[in-house]
Protein backbone atom coordinates (compact mmCIF):
# COMPACT_ATOMS: atom_id res chain seq x y z
CA UNK A 1 0.00 0.00 0.00
CA UNK A 2 2.83 2.17 0.78
CA UNK A 3 4.37 1.81 -2.56
CA UNK A 4 1.25 2.26 -4.43
CA UNK A 5 0.49 5.43 -2.25
CA UNK A 6 4.20 6.67 -3.27
CA UNK A 7 3.28 6.28 -7.11
CA UNK A 8 -0.02 8.34 -6.77
CA UNK A 9 1.65 11.06 -5.09
CA UNK A 10 4.60 10.73 -7.93
CA UNK A 11 1.84 11.04 -10.27
CA UNK A 12 0.49 14.43 -9.10
CA UNK A 13 3.98 15.81 -8.91
CA UNK A 14 4.40 14.98 -12.57
CA UNK A 15 0.72 16.29 -13.39
CA UNK A 16 2.39 19.41 -15.23
CA UNK A 17 5.99 17.88 -16.28
CA UNK A 18 4.65 16.28 -19.87
CA UNK A 19 2.67 13.15 -19.05
CA UNK A 20 0.45 12.64 -21.94
CA UNK A 21 -3.04 12.11 -20.40
CA UNK A 22 -5.12 10.90 -23.47
CA UNK A 23 -9.48 10.06 -23.87
CA UNK A 24 -9.32 6.27 -22.21
CA UNK A 25 -12.03 4.02 -22.57
CA UNK A 26 -12.16 3.33 -18.39
CA UNK A 27 -14.26 0.00 -18.89
CA UNK A 28 -11.57 -1.56 -21.03
CA UNK A 29 -8.58 -0.50 -19.27
CA UNK A 30 -10.03 -2.52 -16.08
CA UNK A 31 -10.72 -5.16 -17.79
CA UNK A 32 -7.18 -5.43 -19.90
CA UNK A 33 -6.03 -5.87 -16.02
CA UNK A 34 -8.44 -8.47 -14.80
CA UNK A 35 -7.06 -10.33 -17.88
CA UNK A 36 -3.46 -10.33 -17.20
CA UNK A 37 -4.36 -11.11 -13.51
CA UNK A 38 -6.49 -14.18 -13.96
CA UNK A 39 -3.86 -16.84 -14.64
CA UNK A 40 -2.06 -15.06 -11.38
CA UNK A 41 -5.23 -15.19 -9.38
CA UNK A 42 -5.64 -18.81 -10.79
CA UNK A 43 -2.44 -20.23 -9.82
CA UNK A 44 -3.10 -19.06 -6.37
CA UNK A 45 -6.77 -20.65 -5.92
CA UNK A 46 -7.95 -16.78 -5.95
CA UNK A 47 -10.68 -15.38 -8.59
CA UNK A 48 -10.06 -11.61 -9.88
CA UNK A 49 -13.72 -10.55 -11.80
CA UNK A 50 -15.00 -7.11 -12.17
CA UNK A 51 -17.77 -6.71 -9.93
CA UNK A 52 -20.38 -5.88 -10.72
CA UNK A 53 -20.34 -7.13 -14.04
CA UNK A 54 -22.39 -4.72 -16.60
CA UNK A 55 -25.73 -5.61 -17.50
CA UNK A 56 -25.78 -6.79 -21.50
CA UNK A 57 -26.30 -3.83 -23.29
CA UNK A 58 -24.96 -1.65 -19.90
CA UNK A 59 -24.14 1.58 -20.11
CA UNK A 60 -19.87 1.58 -19.54
CA UNK A 61 -18.13 3.95 -17.38
CA UNK A 62 -16.85 5.90 -20.42
CA UNK A 63 -13.99 7.74 -20.89
CA UNK A 64 -11.73 10.01 -19.01
CA UNK A 65 -8.43 11.86 -19.90
CA UNK A 66 -5.67 10.58 -18.36
CA UNK A 67 -1.97 8.66 -18.54
CA UNK A 68 -3.26 5.08 -19.85
CA UNK A 69 0.06 3.28 -19.12
CA UNK A 70 0.62 5.14 -15.51
CA UNK A 71 -3.27 3.87 -14.62
CA UNK A 72 -2.70 0.04 -16.07
CA UNK A 73 0.41 0.20 -13.97
CA UNK A 74 -1.40 1.07 -10.58
CA UNK A 75 -4.56 -1.26 -10.84
CA UNK A 76 -1.70 -3.72 -11.69
CA UNK A 77 -0.16 -2.85 -8.49
CA UNK A 78 -3.66 -2.78 -6.76
CA UNK A 79 -4.53 -5.99 -7.65
CA UNK A 80 -0.90 -7.46 -6.89
CA UNK A 81 -1.16 -6.45 -3.81
CA UNK A 82 -4.61 -7.85 -3.01
CA UNK A 83 -3.42 -11.39 -4.44
CA UNK A 84 -0.58 -11.21 -2.26
CA UNK A 85 -1.62 -9.96 0.85
CA UNK A 86 -5.81 -11.04 0.80
CA UNK A 87 -7.51 -12.78 2.63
Amino acid sequence: MNRCSGQIRATRRHRNAGIARTPTDVDELVRRTVVAFTPLAEGRGATVRLLPEPPAGGRPAGSALLDPDRIEELLGILVDNALRHGG
